[in-house]
């Protein structure tokens, strides 16, 4: 007995722990991907409360009623696969991927939910799934790894549309993001084998509740240190990193630091409105993004404000710092080109290299800021 009471205090822990982060989230999180993140969170809960009561119904604790656990076992496997498709969902959306764009247009890709939904409803008369004998013992069917089988296909596809998205250069979100979230994939993942081999432990629930956790916080740093326009790091993020870097740093003369304006920018406001002007920035956060990726070390890229961007890092040389200004305004052009923009979109760029003549923050920006004014005066 002493068993189920700390089963159920476990559970009931995660559940309200989960009921924390969806009212919480629910007031400060403002992005295409909350939807995505609350309903995995509610198939989360789900998931929980119906593993628990069926348990304690199995185990004595509460009255026992075939009809209700057959019930409880059925909500419990399909919140197993929505739990699965939701968060591939909301890795879709972190990955800025047409499908986290238009979730209504490749609704085929919930097309094995659809089929589990079926079959467990099936299942309630053919009892391939599960079933219960003549004496209500409860009994695993024939085709019961299939629930996980579907399941763990939306898990398995997150993991390999993750890496993909680290592993390439031209990708819309941080390499090193992507990385930390297979973790949060994999941990859930292998607490469900673990407790299909052993279910009397709750670990599933725990590495669920814990993942979603790390989600959440992980969600809320994005909200006060990114860019919601282009998604880059924000200007607080960037004088922090900057101020980090600088008393830190050890090899002076190898941090640069650049700042970057887009050229007759307002002109593009006022022509083609600040809908087309939005569309424009975003071109220019994703060279950036491209320019940086094809760099040795790894830069930090910001918008700095309005229509200004920064790149802070580390160079092997010069050289180095030249080819990543070239790289960017080469993709800047082909990206441009590629949206069949009705204007030219080009940027000017100001670098600055660490010196020990530098002792704050501004006066480093104020190199590059330097270095950028001569850039347009020599453009005009």
């Amino acid at each position: 007995m002493s068993s189920n009471i700390l089963y159920f205090e476990i559970n009931i822990f995660c559940v309200a722990i989960l009921a924390l982060i969806i009212w919480k989230s629910s007031g400060s999180m403002r992005m295409i991907s909350h939807n995505a993140f609350v309903r995995a969170l509610v198939a989360v809960v789900s998931f929980i409360l119906s593993d628990m009561f069926a348990y304690l119904m199995l185990e004595g604790t509460l009255p026992f009623y075939a009809g209700v656990l057959l019930l409880l076992k059925s909500i419990y496997f399909m919140s197993t696969t929505l739990m699965c498709s939701f968060w591939f969902f909301y890795y879709e959306c972190l990955g800025d991927s047409e499908l986290g764009k238009n979730e209504k247009k490749y609704l085929w890709v919930y097309g094995l939910v659809f089929l589990q939904a079926f079959l467990t409803i099936l299942n309630l008369k053919y009892g391939f799934f599960f079933y219960l004998d003549e004496a209500n013992d409860y009994y695993r069917g024939k085709l019961f790894v299939m629930q996980y089988v579907i399941a763990y296909f939306y898990a398995f596809m997150a993991c390999v549309r993750t890496v993909r998205r680290a592993l390439t250069n031209s990708n819309y979100v941080d390499r090193d993001k992507m990385v930390s979230l297979l973790a949060f994939v994999l941990l859930p993942a292998l607490a469900g084998l673990i407790q299909y081999f052993q279910p009397k432990l709750p670990v599933a629930c725990c590495a669920m509740t814990f993942a979603s956790l790390i989600m959440y916080f992980d969600a809320m740093r994005d909200q006060i240190a990114v860019d919601p326009l282009t998604k880059l790091s924000n200007r607080k993020e960037l004088m922090w990193n900057i101020s980090r870097r600088m008393k830190n740093d050890k090899e002076q003369g190898v941090f640069y630091l650049f700042m970057i304006d887009a050229n007759y920018f307002k002109s593009i406001n006022d022509t083609y409105g600040h809908v087309e002007g939005d569309e424009a920035l975003k071109r220019i956060a994703d060279a950036m993004r491209f320019a940086a990726g094809k760099c040795r070390n790894k830069l930090m890229t910001a918008r700095f404000g309005g229509d200004e961007f920064t790149m802070v890092g580390d160079m092997e040389s010069e050289e180095e710092a030249k080819l990543l200004v070239q790289n960017l305004k080469e993709n800047l052009v082909l990206r441009n080109k590629e949206a069949n923009a009705p204007y030219p979109l080009t940027v000017s760029v100001g670098m600055a290299k660490f010196a020990e003549e530098i002792k704050t923050v501004r006066q480093f920006i104020a190199v590059a800021d330097d270095q950028l004014y001569e850039q347009k005066k020599n453009r005009r």
